[in-house]
C-alpha cells in the first residue's frame, strides 16, 4: 500500500488541512468509544520543520484526518509548534476540529510540563470516555526525557536551545499515575531501554511501551493505518493494538523519501513481563560479577557483538538479547567439561533469553538494525566516564538514580571496568 505519494502531494494536503483548523469549536461530551488514540505533538523545538521536503507535523496531521474519529475510535492531537497558538484538535475525517476549552484562545502551552500531559489525557477522556487508550508522545527522546519545549525561544540547530523545559520520564510517570493508559508510545529515538521500561513497569504507567533503542526515523507512525485498523477491529485487546502498531510501522517506515530510515528499529514491550526479566538478569550478573576475571573475555566479546549504533554512529548501549546470547553460547560445552559456575551461567543466561522473548511482544527493524537489535537495549559503557551522568533529565543520583541499575547492573559494570583496569 502506498502511504504517501510525493512530497508535493504531502505539502498540498497539509495546506488543505491547515485551512480546516478552524472548522469547528469545542465539542460536547460524546458517547463512549472502544479506543482513544491521543497524540502529544511536542514540537516547539527543532522538529517543527520540513525534512526531505516534507513538513513533519502537517503530514502527520493529514494522516490523522485521512480516516479520523469514528463511532468506535476517538482521535485527538495536542499540537505545540514553534510559532502560533497551540491547539487541541479532534481529528475527524477530512478536518481538524479545534477543542477550544482546553486552553485560552491564542495561548502558548508548555509540553515540557507534566501538568500539560496529564490534562491532555484527562480532558480528552472527559470529552470522549474510552475503554482503551493509546497515548503517543511525538518528539525527540533520551534516557532522561520524553518531550521538550523551547517555549518559543531561539534555537540554533538540533538540540541547541536558549531555553528549554524537559518532560523527564519520571515526570511523565507521575503525570500519568492512575490514568487509563493502556499503550504508551514513545515516537522518538533512544527510549527502548530496560532501565526506562523498568521504571514504567514498576509504576504501572501502561500495559505496553512502544519504543526504539536507537534511531527511529522521521515520519512517525502511519496514523491513517492505525486508526483504520482500530476501526476495523475496535474490540482488539491492548496487546493486539500494540503489536498492530509496530507491524503497521514496519510496513511504512522503509519507504522514500526519508532515506535515513533504512536504519531504525521499534518494539512493543510488555511491561508486565519486565520485572521478571530484570530479576533474571540480576541473577545472571550476580553470577558473573564475582568471577569477572574468569569471564572477562566472554563478557567483552558479548559487548562487542551486541554494540548498537545510532544511524552509523556507535553507542555505549547494547542489544540485551545479543549480549546474553553470546554469553550463553560461550558458557556451554559438554556436561563433563562444564564447571558448576559455567553451568549456572549457562542456565541463567538461557532464562534471561526466554524472559526477553516474553517481554518483546513485537519488533520492527529495517536495514542494518535487522542484525543489531532484538527489541530492548541497555547501557553498557566501556568505562565509567562514558556513563550518561550529564544527560539532561536524569533523576537525582544520575544513571544510578533509576530503580534498575542499583539492583545489580551497576555493580556488574563496575566489576567489568575493574577487570579492564578502567575504574
Amino acid at each position: 500500500m502506498t502511504r504517501k505519494a510525493t512530497a508535493a502531494t504531502l505539502i498540498a494536503a497539509a495546506l488543505l488541512a491547515a485551512s480546516m483548523f478552524f472548522a469547528a469549536s469545542a465539542s460536547a461530551q460524546g458517547k463512549a468509544v472502544k479506543w482513544s488514540l491521543l497524540v502529544y505533538f511536542a514540537a516547539d523545538n527543532h522538529l517543527d520543520a520540513d525534512v526531505y521536503g516534507v513538513p513533519l507535523i502537517d503530514s502527520a496531521l493529514e494522516r490523522l484526518t485521512s480516516v479520523g474519529s469514528t463511532d468506535d475510535v476517538a482521535v485527538y492531537a495536542l499540537v505545540d509548534r514553534r510559532t502560533g497558538a497551540d491547539r487541541l484538535f479532534k481529528a475527524n475525517k477530512g478536518s481538524l476540529e479545534e477543542i477550544t476549552g482546553f486552553a485560552p484562545p491564542g495561548s502558548q502551552i508548555n509540553t515540557g510540563d507534566p501538568a500539560t500531559l496529564r490534562r491532555f489525557v484527562t480532558y480528552t477522556e472527559s470529552l470522549t470516555p474510552a475503554d482503551n487508550t493509546a497515548l503517543i508522545v511525538w518528539d525527540s527522546g533520551s534516557l532522561g526525557y520524553i518531550a521538550t519545549d523551547t517555549q518559543g525561544a531561539p534555537i540554533h540547530g538540533f538540540y541547541n536551545y536558549d531555553i528549554v523545559d524537559y518532560l523527564t520520564h519520571l515526570e511523565a510517570i507521575e503525570a500519568l499515575d492512575g490514568l487509563n493508559v493502556d499503550i504508551l508510545g514513545a515516537d522518538e529515538c533512544n527510549v527502548g531501554y530496560l532501565e526506562l521500561a523498568y521504571e514504567y513497569a514498576i509504576n504501572h504507567t501502561a500495559q505496553y511501551l512502544l519504543a526504539g533503542p536507537t534511531f527511529i526515523g522521521w515520519r512517525g507512525f502511519p496514523y491513517d493505518a492505525l486508526v483504520g485498523e482500530m476501526t476495523k477491529n475496535p474490540d482488539m485487546t491492548p496487546r493486539d493494538a500494540a503489536v498492530m502498531m509496530v507491524e503497521q510501522r514496519e510496513l511504512f517506515v522503509d519507504q522514500p523519501p526519508y532515506q535515513m530510515e533504512r536504519t531504525n528499529a521499534f518494539s512493543a514491550i510488555d511491561l508486565a513481563k519486565v520485572e521478571d526479566l530484570a530479576a533474571k538478569l540480576n541473577v545472571l550478573t550476580g553470577l558473573l560479577k564475582p568471577e569477572m576475571a574468569r569471564y572477562i573475555d566472554i563478557v567483552s566479546k558479548a559487548r562487542a557483538q551486541a554494540n548498537m549504533a545510532y544511524a552509523q554512529n556507535p553507542m555505549n548501549r547494547i542489544d540485551l538479547m545479543t549480549f546474553v546470547q553470546v554469553i550463553n553460547a560461550n558458557s556451554g560445552g559438554t556436561k563433563r567439561s562444564r564447571s558448576n559456575s559455567s553451568a549456572a551461567v549457562h542456565a541463567a543466561s538461557r532464562a534471561v533469553m526466554s524472559a526477553i522473548d516474553a517481554s518483546v511482544a513485537a519488533l520492527q527493524t529495517t536495514g542494518t538494525t535487522e542484525h543489531m537489535t532484538s527489541g530492548l537495549g541497555i547501557y553498557m559503557p566501556n568505562q565509567p566516564s562514558e556513563l550518561p551522568e550529564s544527560s539532561v533529565g536524569l533523576p537525582a543520583g544520575g544513571y544510578n538514580g533509576y530503580a534498575f541499575p542499583p539492583q545489580g547492573w551497576m555493580a556488574f559494570l563496575e566489576a567489568y571496568w575493574a577487570a579492564h583496569g578502567k575504574t
